[in-house]
């Protein structure tokens, strides 16, 4: 770039004399051979000028408006010393008036350049779907849908409204093409390939989902609303395939970074179950806290593996700026003496417990192993952050806790309760629904069996749940640790529950298929342990603001004073032998 400009320099100050001398080549060649050190000198210091001013570390991709006054700024303070220069010092034969006309084509010559560096990369990059798509919204974030359209490939014919909206404008040339109660014959009028849902509400974007449900081969995307670009929760300029988060009708809950940094900065933290889908996007979301430690502990070695690997790559220069230590643990919560060890070594001051057995059908089969892991690799976990004094124990929890039917539920109602009667100071729960996405969701399982051409099996038609996201959870995770003083139970706001038939009908949609028609539906009736419908809150169960938007705080019902005494023995001794069905009986035991 420094000797394309070097040369375009060259080039406009020739311009210039050229045009001084009235197209007089003889005396264009005198003044170039007699001047020769002043073009030298000019040209590399406003080049040396440009380097100061960044000029040259720039993306040029982008380059725009700010970019070209950049540049003639910098020009002018170069240019204005050296046509003093030509005004006053003797031995300078440069035409008075040249440097004036000089600024100007070399500025253009200089501008000009990154414009064509910038068009030539676009063209290149304009290898995308190469189909047509509407942009349905307005504003801001149908002029990102546009631009990116524009700069990556694939064509925008037109803008629609949800709303009539006659006097809508055009947006960088894409026309308004009409509303929402067209859609479908625009579609077919202007050979649409696809729809992009231009920072929509989740309320809107069911709506488009259920008006395009017979036009199964049109791709839905989406891109975020400007607000969200803005505050950096999402990625600028992106646009991506419609999610089924993108349809849960409720505004999605976030902590308060601030407020939740304040409790994890500097401290060693560490995370059980850090090789899960809940786990490690806690990893993820506090290291931009900067804690001075953060503890990577599961039993798997692959999953933890992955997950250390992952964060190296894609986050080595944050790491290094942040001097965040990751450090693996390959560890059981059920092994007394390897916790020990750990928190001997580590000195962890917050700790996030996401490890656990979660499904529901396996743990009916397993009780034994169920009541081992979550529960008393729980106690043990307790236990020593009890003994080290740590300040802060989150546990994480279900809604199959609340009136469980389950063998998993009734052992993470177990656990909440434990906490809730531990009277230590910074322990506390959390609830969750169903999360979309993780290991143990619903949604990973019907994602296979669309991909395999179905059928998708449901339970019942009739069959709910209540969904949250991975970053909601984890938010939930994090926002509980700031507020807890002990013994809560924290739950999230979660709007209604939705029909997990209606949640597979969407999944279909989002490949691109008819629900019914290419993709077979099966129900297959309740499971063992199965509910039809799950609540987050007991009958019994008190609730009261927690101070974070979103999320409330439940107290249970009042416990016996000497809950859980043998009860918790008996369970014990009964998990320690390996029997079953005492197992079973003495572990809802503890819940009557």
């Amino acid at each position: 770039m420094k000797i394309g400009d070097l040369a375009l320099i060259w080039l406009g100050l020739l311009l210039a004399v050229l045009i001084r001398t009235d197209l007089n080549w003889t005396r264009t060649l005198k003044y170039l051979d007699e001047q020769t050190w002043f073009f030298v000198t000019l040209s590399i210091s406003i080049v040396l000028a440009f380097w100061l001013r960044g000029l040259y570390s720039r993306d040029w991709r982008y380059v725009g408006i700010g970019d070209a006054l950049d540049i003639a700024i910098t020009m002018f303070v170069v240019v204005l010393p050296f046509e003093l220069l030509t005004l006053t010092a003797r031995g300078v034969a440069f035409p008075r008036t040249g440097l004036i006309i000089a600024y100007f084509p070399i500025l253009f010559f200089v501008a000009g350049l990154r414009m064509l560096i910038r068009i030539a990369l676009e063209r290149r990059r304009r290898q995308g779907d190469g189909l047509r798509y509407l942009v349905i919204g307005e504003g801001d974030a149908a002029e990102v849908a546009v631009r990116e359209l524009q700069r990556g490939g694939g064509s925008a014919v037109g803008l629609v409204t949800l709303e009539p909206s006659p006097g809508t404008l055009s947006i960088r040339g894409c026309p308004h093409r009409g509303h929402f109660g067209q859609l479908k014959e625009l579609v077919v009028r202007h050979r649409v390939d696809g729809l992009i849902l231009a920072g929509l509400e989740p309320s809107q974007n069911n709506r488009v989902v259920n008006a395009t449900a017979d036009l199964a081969t049109l791709k839905l995307r989406t891109v975020p609303a400007v607000s969200g670009l803005l505050t950096g929760d999402v990625e600028v300029n992106t646009i991506r395939a419609l999610r089924l988060e993108d349809l849960l009708e409720r505004e999605p809950v976030k902590f308060e970074r601030e407020r939740v940094g304040r409790y994890l900065t500097g401290k060693v933290v560490l995370v059980t179950g850090a090789g899960g889908s809940i786990g490690s996007e806690i990893v993820r979301q506090i290291l931009p806290l900067k804690p001075k430690k953060v503890l990577l502990m599961g039993r798997g070695e692959n999953s933890i593996h992955e997950i250390l690997i992952e964060l190296k790559q894609t986050l080595a220069s944050t790491l290094t700026e942040l001097e965040v230590e990751l450090h693996p643990v390959i560890g059981d919560v059920r092994s007394k003496l390897s916790l020990k060890m750990l928190f001997e070594e580590h000195r962890p001051e917050v700790v996030f417990h996401a490890a656990a057995h979660k499904h529901v059908p396996l743990m009916e089969l397993q009780p034994v192993e169920a009541c081992s892991n979550n529960i008393f690799g729980t106690l043990n976990l307790m236990e020593q952050c009890r003994e080290f004094e740590v300040g802060r124990l989150v546990v994480l929890s279900t809604d199959k806790a609340v009136d469980p039917s389950s063998i998993m539920g009734a052992t993470k109602r177990v656990t909440e309760l434990l906490v809730h009667t531990s009277g230590q100071a910074g322990f506390t729960a959390v609830r969750f629904g169903n999360v979309l996405g993780s290991r143990g969701s619903v949604v990973p399982t019907l994602q296979k069996q669309i991909e395999r051409g179905g059928p998708v099996t449901i339970t019942s038609p009739e069959m709910s749940r209540y969904f949250m996201t991975i970053p909601e959870a984890v938010s939930l995770v994090l926002g509980a640790g700031a507020t807890a003083e002990g013994g809560e139970i924290y739950v999230l706001e979660m709007g209604k529950p939705v029909k997990i038939v209606s949640l597979a009908e969407n999944l279909i949609r989002l490949f691109g298929l008819t629900p019914h028609k290419d993709i077979e539906m099966v129900y297959t009736g309740v499971r063992p342990g199965e509910k039809l419908f799950e609540d987050l809150v007991y009958s019994g169960e008190s609730s009261a603001p927690s101070g974070l938007k979103g999320i409330v705080k439940v107290a249970p019902k009042s416990l016996s004073k000497d809950w859980p005494g043998e009860k918790l023995e008996k369970l014990r001794t009964a998990v320690e032998t390996g029997d079953e069905e005492a197992t079973r009986k003495h572990l809802f035991d503890l819940l009557d």
